[in-house]
């Protein structure tokens, strides 16, 4: 399978910050959309670790198991590119980052 296609079909994914609190969190929308409309097995990350929705929250990409198709990152913008560097030395082949602007 190429990047390209593990990134639009991919077979495991992992969300970067999800919230434990905060169900709304865009990280967590997303990481209900991947669990309950693809059915994919789905990792989710956040620093502090705990549980989401009966789930094991991962402190670090970096703790996830090997062989994840596609990462989507939704965390401020300054923690993005050291992400990239723990997906590049997870040989995660597919990134998607979800920034979200606030407009004034």
């Amino acid at each position: 399978m190429s990047g390209l296609e593990k990134m639009l079909n991919p077979r495991t994914t992992a969300v970067v910050g999800v919230s434990t609190k905060n169900p709304f969190f865009p990280g967590n929308v997303i990481l209900r959309k991947l669990r309950f409309e693809s059915d994919l097995p789905t990792f989710a990350i956040n620093p502090k670790g705990g549980m989401v929705e009966g789930q094991k929250v991962y402190k670090s990409i970096l703790e996830t198991p090997d062989g994840i198709d596609l990462a989507v990152i939704s965390v401020p913008s300054k923690y993005v590119p050291g992400i990239i560097e723990q997906c590049g030395s997870k040989k995660i082949p597919s990134v998607i980052v979800y920034l979200e602007v606030s407009v004034k």
